[in-house]
């Protein structure tokens, strides 16, 4: 995907629709297929999960993400998601990190995560539809440091 929020696979531009037959067309071939989302850093969080639930309506089980440029459907993937309680962190319009009710500095992100860990697998990442994909990144390498597994929800 680029900054304009055009999708492509395989380098071609897709819309929405020929981008649904496409990945419909790859879990033909591979109902194992996963999609692996590469996204510019100034794409908004909301088309990233626009894209994410495309995928999912055309039948692809697993995806990933990556950053930066392009949008393409590969590989199988590694092992099934499961279910465990996680930590969630908010990111709101203004940008502002939160864990719960506690507001977390960009700074402290992967120390905060990593302290907070403990008896977490996996984090969610509850973030307003204006965030960019960049600041996304950010907690994505955060959540990385600290070990966990990274969830996503849009709340616009």
């Amino acid at each position: 995907m680029l900054s304009d929020g055009v999708a492509k696979v395989d380098g071609s531009s897709l819309d929405d629709a020929a981008l649904k037959a496409a990945v419909e067309a790859r879990v033909a071939k591979d109902a194992d297929v996963r999609v692996v989302l590469t996204v510019d850093t100034a794409v908004p969080h909301k088309r990233v999960v626009a894209l994410m639930n495309i995928a999912k309506a055309a039948g692809a089980k697993a995806m990933t993400l990556a950053a930066p440029i392009a949008t393409s459907v590969a590989e199988k993937p590694s092992k099934p998601a499961t279910s465990t309680p996680a930590l969630v962190l908010t990111i709101d319009a203004a940008g502002k990190f939160m864990l719960g009710s506690h507001v977390i500095a960009e700074a402290d992100l992967t120390a905060e995560l990593k302290k907070r860990a403990k008896g977490f697998k996996k984090i969610v990442i509850a973030a307003d539809g204006s965030v960019t994909y960049g600041t996304i990144a950010k907690v994505l390498e955060a959540a990385k440091a600290a070990g966990l597994e990274v969830g996503f929800s849009s709340t616009k």
